[in-house]
């Protein structure tokens, strides 16, 4: 799939792990060109057994031609919707303050805004549970200036109920002192025992090799 001329980014597998979600577009010279580059949403068939991506390249989401870059791509682990961000453009949203979520219904083919979540600022990283009934985002509509997660309920139609913040003890204390941005929120279900080392290994090596490892049950 890798092609002369253009960029790939922001891999992800379906649920069976037979389609790879990824974003792509026209390469352009940085840094002069930057506002000209927004990526589409595009899928290719995967066989999981043999490792073989199959032959054709599909573009599901024109983000381009709606002037936008589409980042992201996430697919709900029920395999009925995949969840993305809408900037103007590049890939790095979680700077662009008109960044916003974006649903896909990957039966019917239709996208739609999650006006439901979105605010006047930032909206960009984001994550599924594993049951596909909630998911969390991250956000800078509270002051413009640091991301915060928020998550929201996801039913069975399609339509996510209202956003909260990641409870604490003293939520408006923590939020206020806390210096720092939750830029890469993800749902786990407990502790991550992760042999960085051992993964390398694995990564590199020239065989297919079960890692033994998932983000969720």
């Amino acid at each position: 799939i890798k092609q002369k001329g253009v960029w790939e980014s922001f891999p992800a597998f379906s649920p069976d792990g037979r389609t790879l979600y990824f974003t792509a577009a026209r390469e352009v010279q940085i840094p002069g060109e930057l506002q000209q580059s927004q990526y589409n949403l595009l899928k290719v068939s995967f066989d999981p057994e043999t490792g073989t991506i199959g032959p054709d390249v599909e573009t599901v989401v024109d983000a381009a031609s709606m002037g936008k870059s589409l980042t992201f791509p996430k697919p709900s682990f029920d395999g009925k919707y995949l969840m993305y961000t809408l900037c103007d453009y590049g890939t790095f949203s979680i700077w662009h303050h008109e960044s916003d979520l974006w649903l896909l219904d990957l039966e019917t083919g239709e996208t739609r805004p999650l006006d439901e979540v979105n605010s006047p600022d930032t909206d960009s990283y984001h994550n599924w549970s594993s049951n596909s009934r909630w998911f969390v985002f991250s956000s800078r509509r509270d002051d413009g200036a640091y991301t915060r997660p928020y998550i929201a309920h996801f039913d069975e139609n399609g339509v996510a109920g209202k956003p909260f913040m990641l409870p604490q003890r003293d939520p408006v204390n923590y939020y206020r002192k806390l210096y720092r941005s939750y830029n890469v929120p993800e749902f786990v279900t407990g502790p991550v025992p992760l042999d960085r080392i051992r993964a390398q290994k694995l990564i590199d090596a020239p065989e297919r090799v079960p890692f033994g490892f998932r983000w969720s049950d």
